[in-house]
């Protein structure tokens, strides 16, 4: 699969879709139930940056707080791009062919960055 294919492949099949629209152009855009969900979310910027340190902690010597963390970024399925390496946050395969359509057209201060209330 080339990127487009796989972003779109990857869209469908982890859910994306409950959350977000994709344009042809792969902006992404929320449904309204994204926008419902997205009050309390702190973005992908900062939902990778907290499970980079959650991911480091044993399940059972997580808090409350790191625990929701953990189950957002499975939940969000943020798995599927995304690997804890020690010390810093990785990409999977699927993530590393994503990378370049990723950066350009969806970064994290545009499509997922949520409107603070």
């Amino acid at each position: 699969m080339n990127s487009g294919q796989l972003t779109k492949y990857v869209f469908t099949h982890q859910g994306c879709e409950s959350c977000h629209t994709l344009s042809a152009n792969y902006q992404l855009g929320l449904t309204d139930r994204g926008q419902q969900v997205s009050g309390k979310f702190e973005g992908c910027a900062g939902l990778l940056t907290a499970m980079n340190v959650v991911g480091e902690l044993p399940s059972a010597e997580r808090s409350p707080d790191e625990a929701q963390v953990a189950q957002r970024f499975q939940e969000f399925g943020c798995e599927t791009c995304h690997q804890i390496v020690p010390g810093k946050m990785a990409l999977t395969d699927y993530g590393m062919k994503m990378k370049s359509l990723h950066a350009p057209n969806c970064t994290t201060d545009t499509c997922c960055a949520v409107p603070r209330k």
